[in-house]
């Protein structure tokens, strides 16, 4: 599906008319490729199109100033014309764009930084942003402490859907950890994951999830009665092979079949 996306916006930019004129005129060597020539690369990471098709949103990963190290931003490009707009320009290391079919807004996560500031959203947590796609100053749809994990924009777009990360200490590690707290142990602490849905309307939250069970991804239903997920005991890599399975919770019963 991403590959497709983003094949989809390369061939909206090969055949806008500006890039079609430009194939007319012969292109001039002007010196030879260098190393630093690698930094001029420019990645398409992430792509949505948008609900009506006349526009896609993308994930571009680019380098930066000297000595400063790759991030990701948000652009998003007609269709029809092939113009293409940057909707942030902070180094906020943009990602997941999806569009909401209530307000045609874009939704995305990324981690702004004000100086100064310690509490979500401006403290470089990732959190969910909502922008413009003419453009503007992103809004921040949520304000998590310790920010938020993969995110999904619920088909009536009247709410989304979000992950938190949680730590659980082993109970075999407990007694230890109490009597030498100011050390760090190597294990012991899990990560689970929580699913919390938000009222865009009311800007209520509501933990829908809490199993103990950490979440490698989930899609919701188009109703919004079920969510599937991904899940494992833990967030070790390696419980990911052979101890991951398909959950899929109920909101009407609450439980996991």
């Amino acid at each position: 599906m991403r590959n497709s996306c983003a094949f989809k916006v390369l061939t909206i930019i090969a055949f806008s008319p500006a890039f079609t004129a430009a194939q007319n005129v012969a292109p001039t060597r002007n010196h030879d490729i260098e190393p630093e020539d690698y930094f001029d690369i420019v990645t398409m990471t992430e792509c949505a199109v948008s609900p009506d098709g006349i526009r896609v949103a993308y994930t571009e990963m680019a380098w930066g100033e000297p000595k400063q190290p790759r991030t990701t931003e948000l652009w998003v490009v007609s269709t029809d014309s092939g113009q293409r707009r940057r909707l942030t320009f902070d180094r906020v290391g943009a990602a997941s764009p999806q569009w909401n079919v209530d307000d045609g807004l874009i939704y995305f996560t990324a981690h702004y930084k004000r100086p100064g500031e310690d509490s979500p959203p401006y403290d470089g947590t990732t959190q969910v942003w909502r922008v413009s796609p003419d453009g503007g100053p992103p809004f921040p749809v949520t304000r998590i402490e310790d920010g938020v994990g993969q995110f999904v924009v619920a088909a009536d777009g009247k709410s989304i859907y979000y992950a938190v990360a949680t730590e659980h200490l082993a109970d075999e590690w407990k007694n230890l950890q109490k009597e030498f707290s100011d050390l760090e142990y190597g294990h012991g602490v899990d990560e689970f994951t929580q699913i919390w849905s938000l009222d865009l309307e009311s800007w209520r939250e509501n933990k829908l999830i809490d199993q103990n069970r950490y979440i490698r991804d989930f899609a919701v239903s188009p109703t919004g009665n079920r969510i599937a997920m991904i899940t494992t005991p833990d967030d070790k890599l390696i419980s990911n092979e052979g101890w991951s399975r398909v959950d899929v919770y109920d909101t009407a019963t609450e439980k996991i079949d």
